[in-house]
């Protein structure tokens, strides 16, 4: 199949509903299955057989501002090796903080990419550039986008890090529990008081 590797969400096969599964060869299924989340399904109506795709053994995540909770700043990814070719490329139209006050990075884990606009948090599936899902958040990153520091995100660090199946972000007044594959909200928090008995804030 005249396809690239690692693309599809989804993979069929109008010859295996008549001519059976066996027609179609598996490697070329999964090779074409995005890893982690593409699904086939293959054969007739009432036989389709259905199977997912693993994610990719040694594939790295980015899960916090400087790579993890540590701040090793240094990938875990132990599959890349140059020379490197672009996968996908789509212009983005999430509206994006100036590059010079340094927003919070990308994060990614699980085969999707999380980035933070001025207004929203997005969900990309990182082998073929589909929007999983997106949250409004209005203003959320303003402060990087309005402010004159060139320091940013390098100095205060981010505001939102995934871990185990949920994305955390916080608002200032409250931190979200985010269920990472749909974006529905599972929990929400506010920091708890200071001392003194005034409001706290989130790191």
């Amino acid at each position: 199949a005249p396809y690239p590797n690692h693309f599809a969400d989804l993979v069929v096969s109008g010859r295996s509903v008549t001519e059976g599964p066996d027609v179609v060869p598996i490697e070329s299924i999964k090779r074409m299955q995005c890893p982690g989340s593409g699904i086939a399904r293959i054969g007739p109506p009432n036989a389709m057989q259905q199977s997912a795709r693993r994610p990719l053994d040694g594939a790295g995540s980015w899960t916090h501002q400087n790579a993890d909770a540590a701040n090793t700043l240094c990938s875990s990814d132990t599959m890349v090796r140059g020379p490197l070719k672009m996968l996908w490329f789509r212009d983005t139209d999430l509206v994006m903080p100036s590059r010079h006050t340094r927003g919070p990075a990308p994060l990614v884990d699980n085969g999707l990419m999380f980035a933070e606009g001025i207004n929203a948090l997005r969900a990309t599936n990182i082998y073929n550039g589909r929007t999983v899902w997106e949250l409004p958040l209005e203003g959320i990153l303003l402060p990087y986008h309005m402010g004159e520091s060139s320091i940013g995100a390098a100095w205060t660090g981010g505001n939102f890090c995934t871990g185990g199946d949920r994305v955390y972000i916080h608002t200032r007044e409250t931190c979200l529990s985010l269920d990472m594959k749909t974006g529905h909200k599972m929990a929400e928090w506010r920091p708890p008081s200071r001392p003194d008995g005034k409001p706290g804030k989130w790191g």
